[in-house]
C-alpha cells in the first residue's frame, strides 16, 4: 500500500521546515510493529490520517499540534496518539473541517451488539445494575427489544444513561440503505447488516445484533463525516477512511459480497427519548470473520482514489 510513500507524504505535510520537524520525524519513525495485527493497525492509521489531510477533512496544522502535545519518547506513534486522543476525546471527536452534514428526507439508525448496548448504555444506568452476563443480556433483550408474548416493549427513553460509544461518539447509518443491504448477500438480516457494518466475531463477540432507529428528521445534534480521530486506535481495522464530497463516510464490509454502507458520526446524547425505537435483528446465521485480503484491497482502492483524483472524484494523470 505504498507505506513508505505515505510516511514521506506525512513528513512533508506535518514537518516541513518547522523547528518541530524532528518531533514529527521521531513520531513517524516510531509507528512500526513486528506483530502482524499491530502492523495492520499501524498502516491503517497512517492511511486514514493521510486521506484526512489530503482531502482536507483535517488540517495539517491541527494534526501537527496534536503530535507535538504527545508525551515523549514515543514507544509507538499510533498508540501514543491514540492514548492522547482517548484522554481528550471530547475535544477531538466530530472535527471534520467540512462541518455538520444535512440529512434531507432520510433518517438514521445505529447498529450494535447486545453486549455493546449494555456496556455503553443500559449498564451505565446505576439504577438498573445490568451486567454483561448471559442472564442480564437476555433480560435486556426481552425488556427493550423482543418482549415475550403479551408484554410491551419498554421505551429506550426510560434508561437514564448517556447514549455513546467508546470514544464518546456514535456511528450511524442511513435508513434508506438498509433494505438494499439486507436484499443482497447470503444469510439472514443480522448477518447481512453485521457484515455491511464491518463487524466480526473476534472483535465484537456477537450474540445478538440490534438496531436503534432515530426519530424522523432528527436534528437535536449535529452529524459529521468521520475522521481518523473518531475511531479508536486499538480497534482491529474496522474504520477505513473514505474520500468523498458527499458528506458521508463509508464502512469497509467484512466480506467482499457486501458493498458496505454509508456512515456518519455524532457526539454523545445525554439520554435517549421514547422516540428512539429498538429492533432485534437476531443472531447472525453465519460466523462473521475479518477478511484481511478484502480489507487491504478496499484500502488500496480508496488510497488510489484519494491521491489520483481531484476532489470531485475525477481521475488525474499520474505525475
Amino acid at each position: 500500500m505504498m507505506w513508505t510513500h505515505l510516511r514521506n507524504y506525512l513528513e512533508k505535510r506535518l514537518a516541513g521546515k518547522l523547528t518541530s520537524s524532528s518531533i514529527i520525524v521521531d513520531w513517524l519513525d516510531s509507528i512500526h510493529s513486528s506483530d502482524y495485527e499491530e502492523d495492520l493497525k499501524d498502516k491503517t492509521f497512517i492511511l486514514n490520517l493521510s486521506i484526512d489531510i489530503e482531502c482536507g477533512y483535517l488540517d495539517a496544522d491541527y494534526v501537527r499540534k496534536i503530535i507535538i502535545s504527545l508525551p515523549r519518547p514515543f514507544s509507538n506513534g499510533r498508540v501514543s496518539c491514540g492514548n492522547f486522543i482517548y484522554l481528550h476525546k471530547d475535544t477531538y471527536i466530530c472535527k471534520n473541517q467540512n462541518g455538520p452534514q444535512i440529512l434531507n428526507t432520510d433518517n438514521y439508525f445505529r447498529v450494535l451488539t447486545l453486549r455493546s448496548f449494555i456496556k455503553y448504555f443500559a449498564g451505565k444506568d446505576k439504577a438498573l445494575l445490568y451486567q454483561n452476563n448471559k442472564k442480564d443480556r437476555q433480560r435486556v433483550l426481552n425488556k427493550y427489544f423482543d418482549p415475550p408474548s403479551g408484554q410491551h416493549k419498554k421505551a429506550l427513553g426510560s434508561i437514564n444513561a448517556r447514549w455513546s460509544g467508546f470514544m464518546n461518539n456514535v456511528f450511524v447509518q442511513p435508513v434508506s440503505e438498509y433494505n438494499s443491504i439486507i436484499l443482497n448477500g447470503d444469510g439472514n438480516e443480522a448477518f447481512k447488516i453485521g457484515v455491511a457494518c464491518g463487524f466480526n466475531n473476534k472483535l465484537n463477540k456477537i450474540d445478538y445484533i440490534l438496531m436503534v432507529k432515530y426519530p424522523d428528521n432528527y436534528a437535536d445534534i449535529e452529524f459529521f463525516k468521520p475522521t481518523v480521530l473518531d475511531a479508536h486506535y486499538e480497534i482491529h481495522p474496522c474504520f477505513l477512511n473514505y474520500d468523498s464530497n458527499s458528506g458521508w463516510g463509508h464502512t469497509c464490509a467484512t466480506h467482499d459480497f457486501s458493498p458496505g454502507i454509508r456512515e456518519r458520526v455524532h457526539k454523545y446524547l445525554n439520554k435517549l427519548t421514547d422516540d428512539f425505537v429498538g429492533i432485534n435483528l437476531g443472531k447472525p446465521s453465519h460466523l462473521i470473520s475479518f477478511d484481511d485480503s478484502h480489507f487491504i484491497n478496499v484500502a488500496q482502492a480508496r488510497l488510489n482514489r484519494c491521491f489520483n483524483s481531484d476532489k470531485k472524484g475525477n481521475r488525474l494523470k499520474s505525475k
